[in-house]
C-alpha cells in the first residue's frame, strides 16, 4: 500500500479485492472504512518506482472563493470540511492557499460560472481577463 499527494488530493495505492488487482483510491472519496483484521504479506513490486518530491513553489496565495451549490461536489472533494463555510444563501466560502502560477487560473476557471473569486482582487481581476478572452471565442 502506498499514500501519495498529488494535485491536491491524497491517494491511497493499493490491491482492490473486488477488482482483483491494484487501484488507486482518492482518500476524500472513501465514505465508509470496515476494518476487517485480516493481515497480508507484503510482496516486492518492482513495478513501483519512487518519485521524486516536487518542489513547492515560494510565490503562495491565499484565496477566497465563493461557490454555488450545484458544484458541492467538488467543493467537498478538493477542501477539507475546516476551510469549508456553508453561507446563509445557500453557497460555500472556501480560503485555501495554493502556488501562484498558470495552473492555479486554469484550476479555478475549471469551476466556471460556478465560482467567484473574492479575495485577492488582483487575482479576480486576472480571471476576469482570462474569462473575457475566453468569451471572444464564442461570440464570433
Amino acid at each position: 500500500m502506498l499514500l501519495s499527494f498529488k494535485g491536491q488530493a491524497w491517494y491511497v495505492w493499493g490491491y482492490c479485492t473486488t477488482r482483483r488487482d491494484f487501484r488507486t483510491f482518492r482518500v476524500s472519496r472513501i465514505r465508509n472504512i470496515t476494518v476487517t483484521g485480516e493481515s497480508f504479506t507484503r510482496r516486492p513490486l518492482e513495478s513501483i518506482k519512487e518519485e521524486e518530491p516536487t518542489p513547492v513553489p515560494q510565490n503562495r496565495l491565499t484565496l477566497k472563493l465563493r461557490f454555488r451549490p450545484e458544484n458541492l461536489f467538488r467543493v467537498y472533494d478538493d477542501y477539507d470540511e475546516q476551510n469549508i463555510t456553508r453561507n446563509p444563501d445557500g453557497t460555500y466560502d472556501v480560503t485555501v492557499t495554493f502556488p501562484e502560477d498558470e495552473w492555479v487560473y486554469g484550476y479555478i476557471m475549471s469551476f466556471g460560472n460556478y465560482v467567484e473569486v473574492l479575495e485577492p482582487p488582483r487575482i479576480r481581476d486576472i480571471i476576469r481577463a482570462r474569462m473575457k478572452k475566453a468569451l471572444k471565442y464564442y461570440d464570433e
